[in-house]
Order: structure tokens, then C-alpha cells, then sequence
């Protein structure tokens, strides 16, 4: 029931994330990635569940890391902690990268909010994402973790997360 991932927080911390299960577990013979961790989650993934699509639409499949909040793992608003192998090839590619993990990462963020979430190949995607982040550790208040929380709270009742798939 419950997904658990190796990711990157504040000051290159490695700590377990939590998540609800969403995708059916992939067998060896469907990995397709030199990695070996399979391929990057699409739109109409044949690996994700009915539940699971349900779960990933409202957001709620992140219900769990509110564990992690109260581990003291992460916060409730901060930039997305990527997967450890994701991580490590982004920062060599993307500059000011790593400043992004001077705060401890949130189960929402600014640049999860503006449609920036989600896996991905595209390194211009991952720079934008990267100056979202810098620019919200750089201009952070009480009032935009405010406004955050109420868009992601809008998006999760109204069905619009963008990328959520």
C-alpha cells in the first residue's frame, strides 16, 4: 500500500519518502532504462492503477509524507525532493542546482504549484523548475507558504494539478 523511495533533502540528506501506491510494481523484463529503474511515469501509463489515477489526480497519493513532516524529513511547503539517481545527474547538468537544498523539501512547492512537477528527460523542464525553487528558497515568507497551500488545496478540489498523471 505504501511506496517507499530514496530521495534527497536539506543539505544532501538521504531519507526514505512515502507515498501511496499508485502503479503496479514493475516486473525485471519491463525495466528499459540503463539504470534499471524503469521508465519515467507518462500520461495514460498503463502501470498506474484505476485507484492509482484517482489518487495521483487529487494529489492525495502524497497523503503520506506527512509522516516524513513529522520525521522532521521534510515540510509541508519547499521545493519536491527527486529521486537519489535523478538527483545526481541533475545537479551536474542544471547550475545553482544544489541551492535548492538549503531548506528541507516540501510535499508542495512553488514550482510543483506552476505546473513544474512530475519525472523528467527534459533538461530545460528541470532548469525551470530548479530557478522556480531557487526563487521561492530565495523569497520566502509566512504569506507565500500561505498562498501556496491554498493553491495546492484549489487544485486538489478542483481536479486541475497540472501533470498529474
Amino acid at each position: 500500500m505504501l511506496f517507499k523511495q530514496k530521495r534527497v533533502g536539506v543539505n544532501d540528506r538521504i531519507f526514505t519518502c512515502l507515498k501511496f501506491r499508485t502503479m503496479r510494481q514493475v516486473q525485471d523484463h519491463e525495466i528499459d532504462t540503463e539504470d534499471g529503474f524503469g521508465t519515467i511515469t507518462a500520461e495514460n501509463d498503463s502501470r498506474i492503477t484505476w485507484i492509482g489515477k484517482i489518487l495521483r489526480r487529487s494529489n492525495l497519493d502524497e497523503l503520506p509524507q506527512f509522516l516524513n513532516v513529522l520525521k522532521g524529513d521534510m515540510s509541508i511547503v519547499g521545493p519536491r525532493p527527486h529521486m537519489l539517481q535523478e538527483d545526481l545527474e541533475v545537479r551536474k547538468k542544471v547550475p545553482k542546482y544544489r541551492i535548492r537544498q538549503f531548506i528541507k523539501p516540501g510535499i508542495t512547492g512553488w514550482a510543483a504549484v506552476n505546473g513544474l512537477r512530475g519525472g523528467t528527460d527534459d533538461l530545460e523542464l528541470m532548469k525551470e523548475r530548479t530557478e522556480n525553487d531557487i526563487w521561492y528558497v530565495e523569497n520566502w515568507t509566512f504569506g507565500l507558504d500561505m498562498k501556496i497551500i491554498g493553491k495546492t488545496i484549489w487544485q486538489m478540489l478542483t481536479f486541475r494539478i497540472p501533470n498529474a498523471y
